[in-house]
């Protein structure tokens, strides 16, 4: 099954030019809210985080898709759209920083993480000072709050996305924005979508925490950069069969990753070693986690090449 199966119809075009700009470098990478198809032919609400991560020399590397299940969140804002006299027991259910704004930016609901988090965070936010966010606040007002250079960006670009879906110039707005505290460093995701179906109205903010994913995302950037060295890297599954090989790899045996994917090491050994040799290898790894020496590989057109 491709990934674009798991995908509802409805968004799969959406999905194929995105992923085409990014392969094409026209953007870095996308985020979208969308159905996708369960194992059971049903539908759950994901958020699709992508990124293209190159090699050092500026070429297409990895494509990175996350996917994070807002089904509860997405559950919410459909009773929110649906009654305006909703629960508070529900949002508060909810894992994300719910807000709920008027047509003027003025709070008009929040649910307890909401509070929680502004209570934990009484300092300024990417220009956003979150503990004064809470019912009757502006807050629009909140986000034109002067802050430092970099974090007055984020705010303002929050100001004018969340102004945008309210006068119904935008049909949502997202924005992912560090908000480090003294502790740790921290992201967290915004959502605007409106209530109603009118073109202008109030409309429901939501907050995500999503460091684990940024701090994954760092992870496989610098793996990926650590992958690429001068020295021959082969990744192998439980059963020493070739999940991938590096550059470096390629240009000292002559094979490729196509020619030795799913494959054992089997196929460039050399015959200067006894299948001896390779037992006490396998087993030293077994047993210590590390094996560490020098053998004779079979090059695909030499006939043996060395390699420590």
């Amino acid at each position: 099954m491709t990934f674009m199966q798991l995908t509802h119809p409805d968004y799969r075009r959406h999905d194929a030019d995105k992923i085409r700009q990014t392969l094409a470098g026209e953007i870095s990478g996308f985020n979208v809210e969308k159905k996708y198809v369960r194992k059971d032919g049903g539908f759950v609400w994901g958020n699709l985080s992508a990124k293209l991560i190159r090699h050092p020399d500026g070429s297409a590397g990895y494509f990175v898709a996350v996917i994070e299940n807002i089904e509860h969140r997405k559950q919410a804002e459909a009773t929110l759209k649906e009654n305006e006299v909703f629960k508070q027991a529900i949002l508060n259910s909810v894992d994300a920083e719910i807000a709920v704004l008027d047509h003027d930016g003025v709070i008009l609901a929040v649910n307890e993480p909401w509070r929680r988090f502004a209570l934990e965070n009484g300092i300024e936010s990417s220009g956003m000072r979150v503990s004064n966010a809470d019912v009757g606040a502006n807050y629009l007002t909140v986000c034109e709050m002067p802050g430092s250079d970099s974090s007055a960006d984020g705010a303002l670009e929050a100001y004018y996305g969340i102004r945008a879906v309210l006068d119904g110039r935008l049909p949502s707005f997202s924005l992912e924005y560090p908000c480090h505290s003294p502790q740790q460093q921290r992201w967290f995701s915004m959502s605007v979508t409106p209530m109603g179906d009118t073109a202008q109205g109030s409309a429901v903010i939501t907050h995500m925490n999503i460091t684990v994913r940024k701090q994954a995302e760092e992870q496989l950037r610098i793996a990926a950069i650590a992958f690429e060295c001068r020295e021959g890297i082969v990744v192998m599954d439980a059963n020493l069969k070739v999940l991938r090989v590096n550059r470096a790899f390629t240009q000292i045996t002559g094979y490729s990753q196509q020619e030795v994917q799913g494959k054992t090491t089997a196929t460039f050994r050399s015959d200067r070693h006894p299948a001896a040799f390779y037992d006490t290898v396998w087993s030293e790894v077994r047993n210590t986690g590390i094996w560490q020496g020098e053998s004779w590989q079979r090059h695909k057109k030499c006939p043996l090449s060395s390699i420590s």
